[in-house]
């Protein structure tokens, strides 16, 4: 299994994020059947509150888990290279305060 967790701060609502994460893994895994799932990041901290931090984990509203289908045969670089081009691209998308970070566990198997 091949996984990856981004960290993303934008203001959309979540079932809008979850569309472009499902339609950038159409677009950059190269025909990998790959799983999307965006949550509320329970650790975010708002700027409003006394402990502002500026690690991802924190400042960022939401995460999106991607994660290739069971059983899959491919190269685990098709898979990072589709999370490398989907991640500026995700934010280029969504708007110019889109903040987008992997999580230091990024691409474990």
């Amino acid at each position: 299994m091949t996984y990856c967790k981004l960290y993303i701060d934008d203001e959309m609502a979540i079932e809008e994020l979850q569309r472009l994460a499902d339609k950038g893994v159409e677009l950059f895994f190269n025909s990998i059947s790959a799983d999307t799932m965006v949550f509320a990041n329970e650790n975010y901290l708002t700027k409003k509150g006394g402990n502002y931090s500026t690690h991802p984990i924190y400042i960022s509203k939401y995460y999106v888990e991607i994660e290739n289908e069971p059983g899959q045969d491919f190269e685990r670089e098709w898979f990072v290279a589709g999370t490398a081009v989907l991640m500026p691209v995700a934010a280029a998308s969504a708007n110019a305060t889109t903040s987008v970070s992997a999580s230091p566990a990024s691409g474990r198997r």
